[in-house]
């Protein structure tokens, strides 16, 4: 109804020749593991300038907010796990240690951003345990 889909096709031909050139420079050095990630780098930018420009449509919406809670949760996390993951050389002790700091570090951001997902259910275990 916006007449907008000119700007979404302009962002994945840019999307397009970003992954070309990522590529050309992560295959060489990473492999397969480069190209997924120039995919990845690629995909999360384009959905980042969409979400942005999306913007103006979505105001009022709590959309906007619970997806960039949602990202910078993700990084922090995938941050976290990597730290942890790094140090342990046990693959029974990475499964454990990074699932369990991944789910922490998610949950405190959350609760720190005051995500309306994770109040709801902080406040739920508060009543069960008082109860």
């Amino acid at each position: 109804p916006h007449r907008l889909e000119r700007f979404s096709l302009q962002a994945q031909i840019v999307g397009s020749v970003l992954n070309i050139l990522l590529n050309t420079f992560f295959i060489p050095v990473w492999g397969v593991f480069g190209a997924s990630l120039a995919t990845m780098i690629v995909e999360l930018t384009i959905m980042v300038v969409l979400m942005i420009h999306a913007r103006e449509f979505l105001k009022g919406s709590k959309l906007l907010d619970s997806f960039l809670q949602a990202f910078v949760g993700s990084l922090a996390m995938v941050a976290v796990v990597s730290l942890v993951l790094a140090s342990i050389d046990n693959a029974f002790l990475e499964i454990i240690a990074g699932t369990l700091s991944g789910a922490t570090t998610y949950a405190i951001i959350m609760l720190l951003m005051q995500n309306q997902s994770a109040c709801m259910v902080l406040s739920m275990l508060k009543k069960r345990l008082h109860t």
